[in-house]
């Protein structure tokens, strides 16, 4: 289980640090491929039962989709996973996500 806890950190993280630079101005393709590599990341996380690495890759397609325009999406998909959560609304990266919902932080 370990193993698969930082294949899904570095999974996360290099697309997180590598794609948050560039996809202002990437063309679509490059954005559909983040956005896949996202999905997975979230799959990862469901299926480890690891709500907080769920979370932040929540956080990174949900940056991802407010650059797309899918403001909404990103809204809804962030929102489903926050109140999935009952413990914790003080860390990081819930307050990173509150401030996402807000509209505070798209980056």
């Amino acid at each position: 289980m370990q193993i698969l806890r930082i294949q899904f950190l570095l999974l996360s993280q290099c697309v997180e640090v590598v794609s948050r630079p560039r996809l202002d101005t990437a063309a679509s393709d490059s954005k559909s491929e983040a956005e896949s590599y996202f999905r997975k990341a979230i799959e990862l996380a469901i299926n480890q039962r690891e709500k907080s690495l769920e979370l932040r890759a929540v956080m990174s397609l949900s940056r991802l989709l407010i650059i797309c325009g899918k403001d909404r999406a990103a809204w809804r998909i962030l929102t489903k996973v926050c109140d999935g959560f009952t413990e914790g609304f003080d860390s990081t990266d819930m307050k990173e996500a509150r401030n996402l919902l807000a509209g505070k932080s798209a980056r």
